[in-house]
């Protein structure tokens, strides 16, 4: 009998964690020490983790028993997030701002995501138009997190791809994440031409 390998959504959460912890000690540990050997390996081995956040959430949106709950816990947990955020920032005397809550702050991120494709589908489904204006003003608070354009366009995406079952849109999908990989390969390569060995982007 061919036996197959498979890992669960709660197995590749704790990948993605790993990886994104690992990006972040990098990022702001690290990368701020002297003398320290360039390990920006660990932030260009953490770039699947930001898609694959967003494809367990889509496949939460359809298998979820609550959308409400649901969104209610990302909220919860970005709000948990941001208060870290707020203390880390008094406790080392950083200024802080607006965008001090909203980045870093993956959870938002997905929580904006999650509200967008809720509301298209709900546009698409209960044919509720003046739902639109919601959907912009989501669409447009989630460039300011974490994820920024990752977070605006791959939902939307991974949603169409759930939705539609093409195989189209999972390679249309795919070369939009490799597109904005090598985008930061190229940044990357720049910086190191000017005697730089670290990546610019910081983001999850």
């Amino acid at each position: 009998m061919e036996q197959r390998f498979g890992l669960s959504g709660y197995q590749l959460k704790i990948i993605a964690i790993i990886f994104m912890l690992l990006d972040h000690i990098y990022l702001e540990v690290l990368i701020k020490l002297p003398g320290i050997p360039d390990f920006s390996i660990l932030d260009m081995a953490s770039r699947f983790v930001s898609p694959l956040f967003f494809f367990l959430m889509i496949e939460g949106f359809f298998y979820t028993r609550s959308r409400k709950k649901y969104l209610t816990r990302l909220l919860v947990a970005g709000a948990v997030m941001a208060l870290g955020n707020l203390v880390i920032h008094y406790l080392m005397n950083v200024s802080i701002s607006f965008f001090t809550i909203l980045n870093p702050n993956i959870f938002l991120s997905l929580a904006c995501g999650f509200a967008a494709v809720w509301l298209l589908n709900t546009i698409i489904e209960k044919k509720k138009i003046l739902l639109i204006f919601p959907l912009i003003l989501v669409s447009a608070l989630s460039i300011f997190t974490e994820a920024s354009l990752v977070a605006l366009i791959l939902p939307y995406l991974m949603y169409a791809s759930r939705k539609s079952g093409k195989i189209g849109f999972f390679i249309l999908v795919h070369y939009f994440y490799q597109s904005f990989f090598f985008y930061r390969l190229f940044l990357l390569t720049l910086e190191f031409r000017s005697g730089k060995v670290f990546l610019l982007t910081q983001n999850s």
